[in-house]
């Protein structure tokens, strides 16, 4: 059996339309497990509607909003399956996609995220990974990449997989309450390593939704940029403890790089900043300080060269042209990427 664990927060506008294409499934072996994460709205009537209508639908309700991880947690408690399924409650899954796990026998099962309506899909080709041979999916993780050419694969999310509940349990993984950014990608990082084998099948089988209230969109504070480098520390932690670390190490430079650039040009330094002035001086001193995040500006590797040029700069305080860059980047996005553009200064990140 397979439990499908939805976390929900104030989501009644999204959850039936998210319920509905999981019921839909054409494999009929599975549990619905809602965690109701303290709502205020209609979420928590909704889904005890659905209890009513399919018996395998079962609610949590949490009194108070503890965040998705502690949600999450709560429902692979709750569960029985014998895999995990996590679907987001303004999300979709499509009809095959729980079929296509009880097909397979691997401990992490890997599939892609649906493109944009009307876009092709990569040819159906299956990839079995060995334990010795797990080392690129992390690889290719902190480089942001795909395992198949034109995959749609998220390395870092913790939807549009599948876990095997027996690993959970084995090592007792749950997902961190105490980060408010990146559990998926912790969470994930710290599964494959104890996992035996995975499975990739480049299958379009979920579908993400952006929209103005969405989680991904919270990015309006200092907390939230804090919120990036404790992920980058726990992930060196995660790593670390797996005893991969030094084999992956200039991939995690990399990926530090790339994670600290964009906040410096896109935030730190854009004339559109939401941030005032001093908080934004703060940060700054935060990430000079620092030791994760200066052991590897030192370092200045692994990242694309407009990614070091930034980090060189920040790290020898020379601002001024930080701010040109940034300027530069600003009035960049704002015509090549209008949309984008626009979708930051609804989340809040710009004025």
């Amino acid at each position: 059996m397979i439990s499908v664990i939805i976390p929900v927060y104030n989501g009644e506008r999204y959850l039936g339309r998210c319920l509905d294409s999981v019921l839909g499934s054409a494999c009929r072996d599975f549990e619905v497990i809602v965690v109701d994460d303290g709502s205020t709205d209609g979420s928590r009537q909704l889904a005890l509607a659905y209890t009513k209508r399919d018996e395998r639908v079962k609610v949590i309700f949490q009194a108070e909003n503890q965040g998705v991880s502690a949600a999450r947690n709560r429902g692979i408690e709750a569960s029985s399956g014998e895999w995990i399924v996590f679907v987001d409650a303004d999300d979709q899954i499509s009809p095959d996609f729980l079929g296509l796990i009880a097909e397979e026998d691997a401990d992490l099962l890997l599939f892609d995220f649906a493109g944009p309506e009307g876009a092709g899909s990569p040819p159906r080709r299956r990839l079995r990974y060995s334990k010795g041979e797990m080392i690129c999916l992390f690889r290719e993780l902190l480089r942001s990449g795909q395992l198949v050419e034109n995959g749609n694969v998220n390395l870092a999310s913790a939807n549009a997989r599948a876990f095997r509940r027996s690993v959970i349990d084995r090592y007792g993984l749950r997902f961190s309450p105490a980060l408010s950014y990146g559990e998926d990608l912790v969470f994930t990082m710290a599964y494959q390593l104890r996992a035996a084998s995975c499975v990739y099948r480049p299958v379009p089988v979920y579908r993400y939704h952006i929209h103005g209230d969405s989680s991904s969109r919270r990015f309006v504070s200092a907390e939230s940029v804090r919120a990036r480098w404790e992920r980058i520390e726990k992930m060196k932690s995660v790593l670390e403890e797996g005893g991969i670390f030094p084999l992956v190490e200039e991939d995690y430079d990399g990926f530090v790089l790339r994670t600290m650039s964009f906040l410096i040009l896109r935030l730190l330094f854009s004339p559109q900043c939401a941030l005032p002035a001093g908080e934004r001086r703060q940060l700054c001193r935060e990430i000079h300080d620092n030791p994760v995040l200066q052991q590897t500006m030192r370092r200045n590797r692994g990242g694309p060269p407009d990614s070091r040029l930034v980090i060189f700069l920040f790290r020898m305080g020379w601002y001024p042209a930080l701010r040109l860059l940034g300027r530069y980047s600003c009035m960049r996005l704002r015509r090549k990427n209008p949309q984008e553009f626009a979708e930051m200064r609804k989340s809040g990140w710009y004025r």
